[in-house]
C-alpha cells in the first residue's frame, strides 16, 4: 500500500538498513508524523526525509574536522549544505567566518567523494 506524502515502516527500513524496531523507536523520539490505514503505520514523508537529510549532513561533516558532533547528535543547521560543482551532488562547505564572499572558496565535501 503507498498514500502519497507517507513511508511504510518497511520503505524506510529499506532506505537507511535498518530493523522494524529501530524505525520505531527513531519515530517515537523524532516525534514524526504518523497515521494508521488498517494495521499499518504510515510515517510523514517529510520527517523522513528531513531526518535523511540531517543524517546524510552530519554523516558527511563527521569526516571533516570543521565541528565536533557528540555520538548520535545530528547536525540540523543546513548553512552547511552546498551543490558540488563537479557532479552536482549534495555537498557539505565549511561556513565562511567573514560572509558570503568568502564562501566561494571555502573548503567542501561531496556525498560521492569530491572535496575541494
Amino acid at each position: 500500500m503507498k498514500i502519497q506524502g507517507y513511508y511504510i515502516a518497511d520503505e524506510i527500513r529499506d532506505l537507511f538498513n535498518w530493523s522494524r524496531d529501530m524505525v520505531s523507536k527513531t519515530a517515537r523520539a523524532r516525534e514524526w508524523g504518523f497515521v494508521w490505514v488498517g494495521r499499518s503505520k504510515l510515517y510523514r514523508a517529510s520527517d523522513v526525509d528531513e531526518y535523511a537529510s540531517d543524517r546524510q549532513r552530519t554523516d558527511l561533516l563527521r569526516k571533516t574536522d570543521w565541528l565536533k558532533i557528540a555520538g548520535s547528535q545530528l547536525v540540523r543547521d543546513d548553512t552547511y549544505d552546498t551543490t558540488c560543482p563537479v557532479c552536482g551532488g549534495f555537498a557539505v562547505m565549511k561556513p565562511p567566518a567573514d560572509g558570503i564572499e568568502a564562501a566561494q572558496s571555502a573548503p567542501w565535501l561531496c556525498e560521492n567523494g569530491h572535496a575541494s
